[in-house]
Order: C-alpha cells, then structure tokens, then sequence
C-alpha cells in the first residue's frame, strides 16, 4: 500500500520530467527535446486491505491536527489461526478496530480469516460468493493484483471493525516490506484514523475509480509522514539512513509541518514542484544524485573534482524557478540548466578507473 502510494506523490510525476531535463542537458549542445508534461500517475488499483494512491501537494503548512493517540502495539506473528467461538464477536479495541485472532501477512489466506470469523459474517460469505466460494476463499488477502468484485462482497461481509483490522495490518505489512517500521505512537494514530473507515465503501471506491480514497489516505498519512518522504528519497537513489544529522532533522520537520489532508489529492504540477524544492532544500546531493543517476552512474563513481563541480552546480541552481518554469512549459529552462552542467564535463570518462 505504501509502495504504491509513494508511487504517486507528485514529486515523482515532476522527477520524471526533471531526469529527462537531465538527461538532455548532459548532451554535448544539443538542441533540447520537448519535456513531457508533467503528471502524477493514476491512482493504483489497490487489492484487499490496500488502499488506492493519491497524490500530495506542497508540505509548507500547518501539520493537520491528530485525535490523540492510544499506543497499540503490532500483532505478533502467529502460526494457526483461532477460530472464534460459534457467533462469537471479535474483541474490539477502544479505537473500533477489531483485535483479530490471527496476524496477517502476504501468505495469509481469506480462508484464514474466514475461519476466525463469526457464523453470521462465514454465511454471508457463503451467499455473496456461491459456489465460487471456496476459490475466493483460497486467494491471499493481500495480493499485488487491482480490486475485484468479490472482494467487495468479502469486505461487506466482514464486521466493520475487523474489515479496518485488516485494512490497517496492510498498511502496516506494505510498510514493512518497504524496510520500514511504524513506531508505537504511529501506529496508534493510524489505527485511530482508521477507526472511522467504512471500509466496504473505501474498497468498492476503488472497484469503481470514484473519488474519496484520498480523504483516508490523507488522514491517515499525516500520522507518518515522514515515511513517505523517505520513500520519495529512496526512488531518487538516496539512502535515507545515510543522511547526516542536519538532513535528517530537516526531513522530519518538513514532515511533520506538512498538511497531509491538504496534500493528497491535490494534481498540481506546480505544488509538486514546491514539494521536491523542499526536499532539495534540505539534501543539497539530492539534485546531484537525480543528475548523476542519468548518466547511468552513483556518486560514488565520481572523483573528488566532478563531484565538487556537481555540488557547486546544484548549489547555484534554483530549482524551483526552473520547475516552475517547466511545468509552465518554458523549454528554454532545460538550456540554462544544461550550460551549468556541461561544465562539470559529466560522462563515462567522469568515472575514476578502478
């Protein structure tokens, strides 16, 4: 869910036009090739328990206020799931999100799930689903594939607060795979965000393209944003762990002073661009990376004079006139670009010999 949400935030549609302006600027003189527009890729069909993308505008804002959180701590892993006792409800914390008898992850069957749940929520199953039933119930819960049908039914069967549950522990899972963790407070306002879904309707929004994902996913970004800006760092071929001390306090802070609820949803190329001169702003080799990565090179392919010459180039750059400029559709902002960084002399000779 991350993954794909990260995917969508609209520095990356305006990293798209960046890197081809970057790439054109390397030429020897040539004479620029038209940019592409600049656009923020379309919401991704997202399955069971993931929500579709949306993209975020500008972090120059006030943070969105947060319903104070109460510390839950991530389910541990669990082998065999419990079945609930026949009719049984399944706990449900203080929040509205169920507690449910099984942790879920990649390998978790709805046959799993299935068998936790109430005789009331396996009879409805039972009838939305028919005789395809058991093919269904056989499929992951959380699989890289668009929504389906069926899967509304699933959902719609489901009590409410389990259907969050398992909203939420695919937010969390989508956040591990990308080498991520939530801290307890994190997770804590998530499932506080959560906790008002309507789940069934969230996925069947996604079944059909209609509008309103954005307005869970932005509530529910606000309570980790910085996660998302480290996903945006990584797609530019940074380390996030690698940042020093200055650079990390910066990201953190533009993070946590960004109005999610106002980011998200927004298509504005020109917000998007604020948004990546922001990031520039507070790690100065994030242009140089983004150069460097179009030449088919890393930075640590450089000697200390290219690199230095990179650094003093993006250092007089100001990136944001020049996305403005391009999402203006001002080609003649490529030009000035290329003139600065033709004479760091970039190429496969830049490389030392190893």
């Amino acid at each position: 869910m991350l993954r794909a949400l990260a995917s969508n935030l609209p520095g990356l549609g305006v990293l798209a036009v960046l890197s081809v302006s970057l790439a054109l600027a390397a030429c020897d003189g040539d004479e620029p090739a038209p940019a592409p527009a600049a656009t923020t890729p379309a919401a991704t069909a997202t399955p069971t328990g993931t929500a579709p993308a949306a993209t975020p505008t500008p972090t120059r804002v006030a943070p969105p206020a947060t319903a104070t959180p109460t510390a839950t701590p991530a389910a541990e892993a669990t082998a065999t799931p419990t079945p609930s006792p026949s009719g049984a409800a399944t706990p449900v914390a203080a929040s509205g999100v169920a507690v449910l008898d099984l942790a879920l992850d990649r390998r978790t069957s709805w046959q799993d799930l299935y068998d936790t749940r109430t005789d009331a929520e396996r009879a409805c199953i039972q009838g939305e689903l028919a005789d395809e039933a058991s093919d269904f119930l056989a499929r992951a819960i959380f699989r890289d594939e668009p929504t389906q049908e069926w899967e509304v039914s699933m959902f719609s069967c489901l009590a409410p607060q389990a259907a969050r549950a398992v909203l939420l522990d695919g937010l969390v899972l989508a956040i591990a795979e990308d080498g991520l963790e939530l801290s307890d407070t994190e997770l804590a306002c998530a499932r506080e965000q959560v906790a008002t879904v309507d789940v069934r309707a969230f996925i069947a929004a996604d079944l059909d393209g209609a509008p309103g994902g954005e307005e869970v996913f932005a509530s529910i970004a606000g309570c980790f944003g910085h996660v998302l800006i480290e996903l945006m760092i990584v797609s530019f071929g940074l380390d996030p762990n690698e940042l020093s001390t200055d650079e990390a306090a910066c990201v953190h802070a533009f993070a946590e002073r960004a109005d999610w609820t106002a980011l998200l949803g927004a298509d504005d190329p020109a917000a998007a661009g604020d948004l990546l001169a922001g990031l520039f702003g507070c790690i100065p080799d994030l242009l140089v990376a983004v150069a460097v990565g179009q030449m088919g090179m890393e930075l640590e392919d450089l000697d200390d004079e290219a690199l230095a010459c990179l650094r003093e180039w993006a250092a007089e750059v100001d990136i944001e006139s020049f996305l403005d400029a391009l999402t203006a559709g001002d080609l003649s902002a490529i030009g000035e670009l290329a003139s600065g960084l033709a004479a760091c002399q970039l190429g496969p000779g830049a490389a030392p010999a190893r």
